[in-house]
């Protein structure tokens, strides 16, 4: 029988059924699911997995322990390796990589040159694009945009929600500058409430190198 995706010619994957362009490349260990489809010359590695009625196309690329799946697209030079998941009606395109324990999910859109690696999760309707870089604990949700690395960062540490822009830092309901956050002592923090004193006895390390290319950007601007 002879199988076709778009008028492209096809095969069924061996490990799962689904359907693999025969410009495409997947692993005899990857995994397409029964109505996921692998088009044009993409590629599926290692024990990746697309599944539901997710689609990779264009040159993009899936491997590792990666999984795509619901009704998920991966095209054009996107990249999701790793143990990064792609779901819901999530898009990754043009050269976006995500990766790691990344998640985009939703109605998220992750393209251009933008990075989400680490435990960052992009979802509902948000947008990461330009050169953006999501990494660690950072979640963008609801109709956030984020563009440039310098526009903002959203992210959970030790429970608390933390918003940095280039004007200042929102950690919990406490509103400062950055130079106020950072020279802040766990005493000071105290004040704010328990949390915040750990926050800044512990996490005073992973704050500055956050807060670092907001500053910088900010004082370059003045």
């Amino acid at each position: 029988m002879k199988y076709e995706i778009y008028g492209q010619p096809a095969r069924k994957h061996s490990n799962g059924g689904g359907l693999v362009a025969l410009t495409a490349s997947v692993a005899e260990t990857a995994y397409v699911g029964p109505n996921a489809k692998v088009c044009g010359y993409a590629k599926v590695y290692g024990n990746a997995k697309v599944s539901d009625n997710a689609k990779v196309s264009g040159n993009a690329e899936v491997s590792d322990n990666a999984k795509v799946s619901d009704n998920a697209r991966v095209y054009d030079n996107a990249r999701v390796y790793g143990d990064a998941m792609v779901y819901g009606n999530a898009r990754v395109y043009g050269n976006a990589v995500v990766y790691g324990n990344a998640m985009a999910y939703g109605d998220a859109m992750v393209y251009d040159n933008a990075k989400v690696y680490g435990n960052a999760m992009v979802c509902d309707d948000a947008m990461v694009y330009g050169n953006a870089v999501r990494y660690g604990n950072a979640k963008v949700y609801g109709n956030a945009v984020v563009s440039k690395p310098q526009d903002i960062a959203i992210l959970t540490i030790n429970g608390i929600n933390i918003t940095i822009t280039k004007q200042n830092a929102v950690v919990g309901c406490q509103c400062l500058e950055h130079k106020e956050w950072l020279d802040m002592t766990g005493e000071q923090a105290l004040e704010f409430g328990q949390e915040y004193g750990d926050l800044f006895d512990f996490y005073r390390p992973a704050l500055l190198q956050i807060m670092n290319p907001f500053m910088e950007s900010n004082n370059a601007n003045k």
